[in-house]
């Protein structure tokens, strides 16, 4: 078994340490917000400790030794370690790593982020929004993911159900005002940001529609492209009218004519556990904010 290690007292080494770089007793007491001779006694007390002088004193002054240099110079950078090692641990307990897609992260969290950080102010936010696939990780402590209503979530807690409308500038919404879906699909007017158009599929099916009639118009990557390319004049295209909101209230966008929500799927949080306590507060808010918004 190892032996335990002979280690002088932390806090003599801490006042010796400000001592030696600031080169004044005085000085390192301000520092610590000690006084000079608090100072004086830890660094004798480690003196003792330790069988050497330290420093030379003169007319409350002060000097390194050859062997008190030594020692400035070893501890200095074990400090700066221990200090180093403190901070990354305070920080990961007061930081919330969140992963989330674009789309919801612009659309919905960011907006209401002020409410958690008013509620707990000492608890940082760290958003990731990767494009690819949302997936777990082992720094994360959130996920807020999307699954199809066909292929409901393991092991999350649903935040919202994804329920979508067909949506399209103010202009081309009155245009088809009264069209059936069918005139809708064959317009050539659609606008997809899906892999292989399931939602428009789905939508089809759910609208009696043949999918061999259906013609798009533009195809994006993520869901803000289609909506900013609808606000545009350049088609129609599905949305959650919880993400779209800004662009309903301030005229970008319209409904086409009266219709059902569509319901494609939900979002949904899992945690990686063990869930720390910011975590485990995130995560409560969460809950709370997508049920006052339901």
């Amino acid at each position: 078994m190892q032996a335990p290690r002979r280690l002088p007292s932390l806090n003599a080494v801490r006042v010796f340490e400000a001592a030696a770089r600031l080169g004044s007793l005085k000085a390192a007491g301000e520092e610590l917000g000690v006084t000079a001779s608090a100072v004086s006694h830890q660094v004798r007390l480690l003196e003792e400790g330790l069988g050497v002088r330290l420093f030379a004193r003169s007319n409350n002054a002060i000097e390194l030794t050859a062997e008190g240099a030594r020692f400035a110079a070893a501890t200095a950078p074990a400090l700066d370690i221990i200090a180093a090692a403190a901070s990354a641990l305070q920080r990961d307990a007061n930081e919330v790593l969140v992963r989330a897609s674009v789309s919801l992260a612009l659309r919905w969290l960011i907006p209401r982020l002020g409410g958690f950080r008013q509620a707990h102010p000492s608890i940082r936010v760290r958003l990731e929004t990767p494009v690819s696939a949302i997936a777990d990780h082992d720094d994360i402590d959130l996920v807020i993911g999307y699954s199809r209503a066909e292929n409901p979530v393991q092991g999350g807690a649903v935040l919202f159900d994804d329920i979508c409308v067909v949506v399209a500038a103010p202009d081309v919404a009155a245009r088809y005002r009264d069209a059936h879906a069918s005139e809708l699909a064959a317009s050539g007017a659609l606008i997809s940001a899906t892999q292989d158009d399931w939602d428009w599929r789905r939508w089809a099916e759910v609208n009696g529609v043949d999918w061999r009639e259906v013609r798009m118009a533009n195809r994006f990557e993520i869901d803000d492209a289609a909506w900013e390319a609808a606000s545009a004049g350049l088609g129609m295209t599905l949305a959650s009218p919880r993400l779209i909101e800004r662009e309903l209230r301030n005229g970008l966008l319209a409904v086409v004519g009266p219709q059902n929500g569509l319901l494609l799927g939900n979002y949904w949080v899992r945690a990686r556990p063990p869930i720390r306590r910011g975590a485990e507060l995130f995560l409560a808010w969460l809950l709370e904010t997508a049920a006052d918004d339901a």
